[in-house]
C-alpha cells in the first residue's frame, strides 16, 4: 500500500510548480521523515530519492538531513532500503557531501551485520562508480569491492560474482584490467559451488572489457576451470572462450590462441558431461579460423574425442553439426573426403531421426566447393542405397527422401533431376506405407513451387492430378486439395 502511494505521490509532485513544491510538498516529506514509526520513515526515504531533483536547491539540504540521520536507526527494512536508495539519489548529491558524509555511511552499511544488507549494497555501488572519477573509485570503490570478495557470507560473494561485469563496466576499462583481474581471481576460486559459476558466468562479459595483453592471464585461470568438479563451471568456461573468439584477435599471438587454448578446448570436448561436451563442440569452428588444419589433426588423430558412437543423440547430433560446420569453414572437397565423408554417411544412417536429418540439411551447403560428378558418387549413391534398402525402417527412408529434396537443389544437372530423383520421388508415391506417399507428395511439392525445372514441374503437376487425387489416406487427400487450390 505505501509503495503504491508513493508512486502515486511521486506522480501529482511533477505536475506541480516549484512554489507548491517548496509550500507543500517538503514541509511534508520533512514532517513524514521525522516521525518515530519506521514505515513513515521509509516512505519519506523513497520519497526523497524520486522527488529530489524536483526540489529547490535550497532545500535539498534538509532532505539530505533527514538521509543522512537514517544511518543510526536499528530497523533492518530501514537499512535495506537505504542500500538500495544511495544509489538513486547519488547522482544527485553535489560531490562533495557525497564524498565526505553519505560515502563513510554506506561503507558502514557495506558492512553491515546482515548479509542482506550488504548484498543491496551492490546495487548501489554500481550507481556510484559511474559517479565517480577513476582516481575517486580506485580510492573509495575498490576497497569495498575487495572486502565483499572475502566476505564471510557465500551469499553476498555470489551476488557479487554476478554483478562484478556490471561493476567492471562502470568502472571503466582502465580500472577493469589494472585493478580488477586479480580480484577476481578470487571469486573464481571460491570454495562454494555457486560463487564459482556465477563468476565464470560473469567472466563472460568481462573479458570483453579487457585488453588483449590481459587475455593470457584469464587463459590460466579457465585452464584451472575447465578441470572443476562441476559440470557447470565447465559449461561456463565454454561460453567465456565462446566470448573471446568473437573479439577481434588478430593482434594476439597466434601461439597464444593455438597452445594456450588447445588443452583447454580438449579437456572440454573430451569431457564425460553431456552439456559440457555439447557447449565444447561449438567452440570448434570459431577455433579453427584462427589455428586452421590443426583442428583436422586433432580430430583424425583422435585428440579429440569425436566419433559420433556416443549412446546419447544428442551429442552425436552435437558432433556432426560441428563437422560440417568445419566442413563449411574449410569448403574445400578434398578435406571433406579425407577427414569428414564418413561421419556425414554415418549421419545419414544414425539410429535418431534428428542426427539423420542434420546431415540432409547441409546437403545444399555442399554445391559451394563440390560438382555434380562428386555428389552423385558420393552422397545421391549412399542416399539411394538407403531408399532402396529393404531391411531398414521406412524412418530411414523418410529421411532419404528429405535428401533427394536437397539433392535436386544442390545437384545441377537436370539429366538426374528428371531421370533418377524424380523418378524415385514419383515411385514412393505410390508406396503401400502412407507415411512414404505422403513425404514423397510433400518433396514433389516443395519442388514444383521452388520453379527450377519448368518440364520437371509439368511432369510432377500432371503426377499428382492424375495418380494422387484418388489417394485414401486422409492426410495425402487433404494436401493434394490444398496443392490443386495452390494454398
Amino acid at each position: 500500500v505505501r509503495d503504491k502511494a508513493v508512486g502515486a505521490f511521486v506522480r501529482l509532485v511533477e505536475t506541480l510548480g516549484k512554489a507548491e513544491i517548496k509550500s507543500i510538498i517538503c514541509p511534508f516529506v520533512v514532517k513524514l521523515a521525522s516521525n518515530d514509526k519506521f514505515s513513515q520513515k521509509m516512505s519519506a526515504l523513497n520519497l526523497i530519492a524520486e522527488i529530489y531533483p524536483l526540489v529547490a536547491p535550497e532545500d535539498q539540504p534538509m532532505m539530505l538531513e533527514r538521509v543522512n540521520s537514517m544511518f543510526t536507526e536499528e530497523s533492518l527494512i530501514l537499512r535495506r532500503n537505504l542500500a538500495t536508495k544511495i544509489g538513486v539519489i547519488c547522482k544527485f548529491i553535489p560531490k562533495e557531501t557525497l564524498v565526505l558524509d553519505f560515502f563513510n555511511q554506506f561503507k558502514a552499511l557495506a558492512l553491515d551485520d546482515s548479509d542482506s544488507v550488504r548484498i543491496l549494497c551492490l546495487e548501489s555501488l554500481v550507481q556510484l562508480c559511474k559517479v565517480f572519477n577513476d582516481e575517486e573509485n580506485k580510492a573509495h570503490i575498490i576497497p569495498i569491492i575487495i572486502t565483499l570478495t572475502g566476505d564471510k557470507s557465500w551469499r553476498v560473494r555470489y551476488h557479487l560474482a554476478l554483478n562484478f561485469a556490471g561493476l567492471a563496466q562502470a568502472l571503466g576499462k582502465d580500472i577493469a584490467v589494472t585493478s580488477l583481474i586479480s580480484i577476481f581471481s578470487t571469486l573464481l576460486k571460491d570454495l562454494e559451488n555457486e560463487v564459482r559459476i556465477a563468476a565464470v558466468n560473469s567472466l563472460r562479459n568481462f573479458v570483453t572489457i579487457l585488453t588483449l595483453e590481459k587475455l593470457p592471464s584469464v587463459l590460466a585461470y579457465l585452464q584451472t576451470l575447465s578441470k572443476d568438479n562441476v559440470a557447470l563451471v565447465r559449461v561456463g568456461v565454454c561460453e567465456v572462450l565462446a566470448a573471446m573468439f568473437e573479439m577481434n584477435l588478430e593482434a594476439l599471438s597466434k601461439d597464444v590462441i593455438k597452445s594456450r587454448i588447445q588443452p583447454i578446448i580438449q579437456d572440454l570436448v573430451n569431457d564425460s558431461d553431456l552439456e559440457v561436451k555439447i557447449s565444447a563442440l561449438k567452440l570448434l569452428k570459431p577455433w579453427a579460423k584462427h589455428v586452421g588444419a590443426t583442428v583436422l589433426d586433432l580430430i583424425t588423430s583422435g585428440t579429440l574425442d569425436i566419433t559420433m558412437t556416443a549412446a546419447n543423440w544428442r551429442v552425436r547430433c552435437a558432433e556432426l553439426e560441428c563437422l560440417l560446420e568445419l566442413t563449411k569453414e574449410f569448403n574445400n572437397v578434398k578435406v571433406f573426403d579425407k577427414s569428414f565423408k564418413k561421419f556425414f554417411i554415418a549421419g545419414l544412417n544414425d539410429r535418431a531421426y534428428k542426427v539423420r536429418q542434420m546431415s540432409v540439411s547441409y546437403i545444399t551447403k555442399f554445391d559451394t566447393f563440390m560438382d555434380d560428378e562428386y555428389i552423385k558418387a558420393n552422397i545421391l549413391t549412399p542416399v539411394l542405397d538407403n531408399l532402396n534398402n529393404p531391411a531398414l525402417f521406412y524412418t530411414y527412408k523418410i529421411s532419404a527422401l528429405y535428401a533427394l529434396e536437397s539433392l535436386f537443389y544442390a545437384i545441377k544437372s537436370a539429366d538426374v533431376r528428371r531421370g533418377v530423383i524424380l523418378k524415385h520421388l514419383i515411385q514412393y508415391t505410390e508406396s503401400k506405407f502412407d507415411n512414404l506417399r505422403l513425404v514423397a507428395l510433400k518433396v514433389l511439392i516443395a519442388i514444383y513451387r521452388s520453379q527450377i525445372l519448368a518440364d520437371a514441374n509439368t511432369t510432377i503437376d500432371k503426377h499428382i492430378r492424375e495418380n494422387m487425387v484418388t489417394d485414401e489416406d486422409r492426410e495425402i487427400k487433404v494436401t493434394v486439395e490444398k496443392y490443386i487450390k495452390g494454398i
